[in-house]
Order: C-alpha cells, then sequence, then structure tokens
C-alpha cells in the first residue's frame, strides 16, 4: 500500500526561505461552499429570532387578551396548547444557542479559509441542524394554526355573547 503524503504549499510570495505550511489548498468551491454553510446559518438565527417573537405574541395573547373571554372548553385547550408553546419556545432556545455556535466556527472558516476543519464534520452538523430546523418550523406551524383556529373559537363566541346579550 502506497502512502500519500500532504505536500506543503508555500504562501503566495514566499521567498523559499522559512517553514512552508503545512496546511492544505482551500480551492475557490470549497470556499463558497463555507460561505454558503454561513449565509444559511445566519437565515435561521434570523428566522429562530422571529419565531421568538411571534411566540411571546402568542403567549399575550392568550394570557392578557382572550383569558377573559374563555369558557372552561377554551381554558383547557388554551393551557394545552401554551405548554406546547412554553416546550417550543425552550427548543428554539436550545436551537438558537447551537445555530450561533455554529455560525461563529462558520464565519472563522470564512474569515480564514486555510485553518484546518473537518469538512465532514461540519457538513454533518450543518446537515442535522438542517433537519432540526425543519422540525422545528413544522412544530411551529402546527401549534400557530391551533393557535390561530382556538383564537378564531374564542372571537366567534364572544362575538355571540354580545349579540345575544344585545350589546
Amino acid at each position: 500500500m502506497k502512502k500519500k503524503t500532504l505536500i506543503s504549499k508555500r504562501p503566495k510570495g514566499a521567498t523559499g526561505r522559512g517553514p512552508a505550511t503545512d496546511k492544505p489548498a482551500v480551492g475557490d468551491s470549497q470556499i463558497k461552499v463555507w460561505q454558503s454553510y454561513h449565509v444559511i446559518t445566519e437565515h435561521w438565527r434570523s428566522d429562530l429570532q422571529f419565531e421568538k417573537d411571534e411566540l411571546n405574541f402568542f403567549r399575550k395573547l392568550i394570557s392578557e387578551h382572550f383569558v377573559q373571554f374563555m369558557d372552561k372548553d377554551h381554558a383547557e385547550r388554551s393551557r394545552k396548547l401554551t405548554a406546547i408553546l412554553t416546550k417550543l419556545d425552550k427548543h428554539r432556545d436550545e436551537l438558537q444557542t447551537r445555530i450561533a455556535e455554529h455560525g461563529a466556527q462558520m464565519l472563522k472558516i470564512v474569515k480564514d479559509p486555510l485553518l484546518f476543519v473537518d469538512a465532514l464534520l461540519y457538513k454533518h452538523d450543518q446537515e442535522q441542524l438542517e433537519n432540526e430546523m425543519l422540525t422545528f418550523i413544522k412544530s411551529h406551524r402546527s401549534l400557530k394554526k391551533k393557535l390561530m383556529l382556538l383564537s378564531e373559537e374564542i372571537l366567534r363566541s364572544e362575538k355571540i355573547k354580545h349579540l345575544l346579550a344585545g350589546t
């Protein structure tokens, strides 16, 4: 079996004196891949911040505005959805932390593409985070749909109460 050797590449403009760098050459296509990972990660961070704001809005909507209009059925459904909202928010927090760490690493690589990195490890991390983001977004959309339906029911029932009361 033939042994592979790592060929050192001298920095551009090197005179031949001094140590050669032992970092492998990085092609433009690989740099573009790291840049795209970084851009995607930044989009995820932005999306998660929006999701955080939206979850807070729903929490306030239920606790501050609809609680006075709820009957027992609506209150029970609201408690269940609020529990799901809390779990989803915790998952969002954890995901946001992991994505921030991953994004910081991607930024380091983009700024200095000659850093030695385990490309397969970061590609795996990127794919894993992408899958988790998709799962989170699906869960968030499902919760939003349920919250919107509950909100509509509460508003309809309150409107009916006003109509029946003649106000």
